[in-house]
Order: C-alpha cells, then sequence, then structure tokens
C-alpha cells in the first residue's frame, strides 16, 4: 500500500509518503524544502527525513510548476509498479491573504498528479486535527504533541529550532497520510 500525505503550501510543502502493509507502521519518508543549501546541509542527518532545495522561479506559474514537480520527484520511487493514493489537506475556509495564488498552486498540483495518474482525495484541515488530537480546531502545539506521543521523536531536538515551518508542516503531512492510510476505503 503506497499513501502520500500533502501539506501544500506556496513556502514550505512537505509530504509524507507511506510504504507500508497492512498495518501502519514506521515504513514512511517525508520530504519537504530547505530554502538554500546551507539550511539542507544543516537538516540533511535528520532520520527519515528527505530534503530539497525550494525550486527556482521568476513568475508564478513557474513557481507552481516547481513545487508540483518536486513532489511528483519525491514520489518517483514510490509509483512502480503500482501508483500511489494522494491525499491532500484541503483549503482552510478561513484564510486570508493570497487566496488565489495558493488556488492556482493546488490546481497546478491537481493537474500534475492526474497527469501522471496518481488518485488523490482532499482532507479538511479540521478532519486531519480531530483525527489526530481529537479537537477539529487543535492548534500547532497539540498536534506537534500528539505526533511526539504516537511516534516518540522530537522534531524540536532534531531540529534544533522552534516549533514552525518545516516541523508543523512534517506533522501535517504525518497525519493527512496516515488519515489516507486509516480511512482510505471511506474518502
Amino acid at each position: 500500500m503506497k499513501i502520500i500525505g500533502i501539506d501544500y503550501s506556496l513556502t514550505s510543502p512537505a509530504l509524507t509518503l507511506y510504504n507500508g502493509n497492512d498495518t501502519w507502521n514506521s515504513n514512511y519518508t517525508h520530504f519537504c524544502l530547505a530554502r538554500n543549501e546551507r539550511q539542507r546541509q544543516k537538516w540533511a542527518e535528520i532520520r527519515g527525513i528527505t530534503f530539497d532545495i525550494y525550486p527556482e522561479w521568476v513568475t508564478d506559474l513557474q513557481r507552481y510548476n516547481g513545487l508540483a514537480d518536486w513532489v511528483i520527484n519525491c514520489c518517483i520511487t514510490a509509483m512502480s509498479p503500482e501508483r500511489p493514493k494522494a491525499y491532500i489537506e484541503d483549503y482552510a475556509y478561513a484564510a486570508t491573504g493570497r487566496v488565489f495564488h495558493i488556488a492556482e498552486n493546488m490546481a497546478i498540483l491537481k493537474d500534475t498528479l492526474t497527469k501522471w495518474g496518481i488518485k488523490y482525495d482532499m482532507i479538511a484541515p479540521t478532519v486531519i486535527k480531530k483525527y489526530a488530537t481529537g479537537k477539529g480546531n487543535a492548534n500547532k502545539e497539540k498536534m506537534y504533541d500528539a505526533f511526539t506521543d504516537e511516534t516518540n521523536r522530537s522534531l524540536l531536538d532534531e531540529f534544533n529550532i522552534k516549533l514552525n515551518n518545516p516541523i508543523t508542516d512534517i506533522v501535517d503531512s504525518y497525519y493527512i497520510a496516515k488519515y489516507g492510510y486509516t480511512h482510505g476505503n471511506n474518502t
């Protein structure tokens, strides 16, 4: 069973690729982007996480295509012999700011996944939060605490940074993948 959990954004996308079997286990890898080579090398030794450099871009369309291509490149190893199933965190309906840019970015991702034959489902952020913590309005700290309790892993110590990106994105992508694994036949 191959599952991809995608926490997609313009600035700090992350995904978790699960390649397991009948029971959820530690057979997953996280992928995220570093801002530059120095940051990537600083984090390179963190186990179970693959870091790439944020794609270069000049226009918004180049940016969106670069991010979608990055997702596909992360998934290439999982695409033989079967295509993985992708689960993507849906839009936050109370979001403000560059909502049209976010929507355009997501549309490019959906189009790219479709062209590669990867089926996807969108999952509401409140559903992921409730699945992880029992509360649909859980904050990042509660999500991180649930992740730490469940995986017995402190990403804060490993990254040696405050609770922020990419840690919170990795946590979200983990629970999106796990939700997809658990509820895949119901979405």
